[in-house]
């Protein structure tokens, strides 16, 4: 296999009828022109002024958007309010 390039191998595969393809590393996955062209990847602006990037939302309805309403909660923003309504001491 180390003769051909991957290239090669995976259109053979394909041609089989196996699907096949490279295996890519994650910033090269995010990075993806598909990733970018289905907005799996957003940014949003988070606390203390910092742009975040997390994944986007996985499903798309073209006429009810999904919207990011709030950003991401700091480690351990929420604790007290989650302990007290569960009365449980902090």
């Amino acid at each position: 296999m180390v003769s051909k390039t991957s290239d090669f191998w995976i259109k053979k595969l394909n041609d089989a009828g196996c699907p096949a393809a490279k295996i890519v590393s994650l910033p090269d996955a995010l990075n993806s022109q598909l990733v970018k062209d289905t907005e799996m990847v957003i940014s949003s602006n988070g606390p203390e002024g910092r742009k975040i990037k997390m994944t986007g939302f996985p499903v798309k309805l073209s006429e009810t958007p999904a919207q990011l309403y709030l950003s991401p909660p700091l480690l351990g923003e929420h604790t007290d309010e989650v302990l007290k309504k569960f009365k449980i001491k902090g």
